[in-house]
């Protein structure tokens, strides 16, 4: 768990899944039984070669046993994103603010869900 915590955060919803195509491969490791690293690693740079667009195309960049995981009762890993954070920085002369802000995508409309100052570097 503690090696898995600057990959985690809590969302305000419980039925959330991991982008399959945007995950690190230690979270795919977590989320997907029998996934090992090595595995995790392949999978992550073959993802950037394919052009996705349903689960079906994930599933040739994964070995049997994982692609069992992935049928149409999944509900740990899929290929949206609903929820972003957005690091932002304005720097005027000597003043720099720091803004970290959670949004939530819902449809065509984009809402914050939580905006949090930060030191400056």
């Amino acid at each position: 768990v503690r090696r898995l915590a600057p990959y985690v955060i809590i969302l305000p919803t419980p039925n959330s899944t991991v982008n399959i195509l945007t995950a690190p491969p230690e979270v795919l490791t977590a989320v997907l039984e029998g996934l090992d690293r090595g595995t995790a690693e392949r999978f992550a740079q073959k993802r950037l070669t394919v052009d996705v667009r349903t689960m079906e195309d994930v599933k040739p960049l994964l070995p049997d046993k994982i692609k069992a995981q992935l049928g149409s009762d999944n509900k740990l890993v899929g290929i949206n994103s609903f929820f972003f954070e957005i690091l932002g920085e304005l720097r005027y002369q000597n003043f720099v603010l720091r803004e970290l802000t959670m949004v939530q995508r819902r449809g065509l409309e984009v809402v914050v869900i939580r905006r949090e100052r930060l030191p400056h570097e």
